[in-house]
């Protein structure tokens, strides 16, 4: 277990001041979005067998 009672650890960069434990949530979370963008979407492959028969009509 974690306690939570003891001295905060601070990020001093600048004029922004943040805890360790928010700056790693924080990380993880633009984490998250970025694989949200690059990992493919499921399904968005190839098409299922017999999806091209509903999408095509034949022509006489």
């Amino acid at each position: 277990m974690v306690s939570l009672g003891g001295a905060q650890h601070y990020i001093h960069w600048h004029f922004i001041v943040i805890t360790w434990a928010n700056a790693i949530v924080i990380a993880l979370m633009v984490l998250a979005f970025v694989a949200a963008l690059v990992l493919p979407y499921p399904g968005s492959g190839r098409p299922v067998q017999g999806d091209e028969d509903v999408r095509r009509e034949e022509r006489p």
